[in-house]
């Protein structure tokens, strides 16, 4: 999560033709992502260095 970005990304088109998008805040950064699932699948547990949120 990067709690300081501000604005929204473009977005994308959902198989029902909904259009969506996410705040960036609630994004990280393309190669972020690639290093936490690298972690995830590799070792089957999220990195310690990780934050967490859950908004549901």
């Amino acid at each position: 999560m990067d709690a300081g970005a501000e604005g929204s990304s473009e977005g994308f088109v959902l198989c029902n033709r909904q259009d969506d998008a996410y705040p960036d805040e609630d994004t990280v950064p393309i190669l972020e992502a690639f290093r936490l699932v690298e972690q995830i699948v590799g070792t089957g547990s999220w990195p310690r260095d990780a934050s967490w949120v859950a908004d549901r």
